[in-house]
């Protein structure tokens, strides 16, 4: 097959000289494509070992973040269930209060009085 390339280049090129540059300037062409490619295939190396590092790195975080909202909505909802008992307790003794006779019904201070108003 080299031979053929020779002869159909000799067809076109009758100095052997120019035969000679041209083949260098191929096989040269080729080295430095191979070169290249070569270096872009350790870039690519170097630049993959860095991505699963931070890809472990990313993965850890994530794990982490996941425990941490299992606990926030956790304590999020025994702050909802501490808040329905405060509200039903609060509304247990707002009846309570309301039902009460006048009899009942003592002088307070007015700080305790607009305090208690509040609530309602």
């Amino acid at each position: 097959m080299f031979m053929t390339v020779l002869s159909w280049l000799f067809k076109f090129v009758r100095n052997p000289i120019l035969i000679g540059f041209f083949l260098i300037m191929g096989i040269s062409a080729g080295l430095g494509f191979v070169r290249y490619q070569q270096k872009r295939i350790a870039a690519l190396k170097a630049e993959k070992a860095q991505l699963i590092v931070k890809n472990g790195v990313l993965l850890k975080e994530n794990q982490t973040l996941g425990k941490q909202y299992q606990q926030t909505m956790a304590a999020y909802e025994a702050l909802s269930v501490a808040q329905q008992r405060t509200t039903y307790k609060a509304k247990k003794v707002i009846k309570r209060l309301r039902k009460a006779p006048k009899s009942d019904n003592a002088p307070i201070a007015p700080v305790l009085r607009s305090a208690l108003e509040s609530i309602e």
